[in-house]
């Protein structure tokens, strides 16, 4: 067996960062209430994590998820 050379150890790298992202975001849409997302449809969400690859789950980390507003001051 021949050791890894920089292409494949760049194609591991972004199957890595791939399956983080993936597994990050799927994590935080079952976390979060439809509510605080945009669009209130967590299926449409879910399809785009999963089957757009790193591009989806960067999608949803960046624009799916609604603003919480600060507590108000008393």
């Amino acid at each position: 067996m021949r050791p890894m050379g920089t292409i494949e150890m760049l194609i591991l790298f972004g199957v890595a960062v791939q399956f983080f992202l993936m597994g990050f975001a799927v994590c935080d849409l079952v976390q979060r209430p439809a509510d605080k997302l945009k669009g209130g449809r967590k299926w449409a969400w879910a399809l785009l994590v999963v089957f757009v690859n790193t591009l989806g789950p960067v999608i949803y980390l960046l624009t799916a998820r609604k603003k919480e507003s600060p507590p108000a001051k008393a």
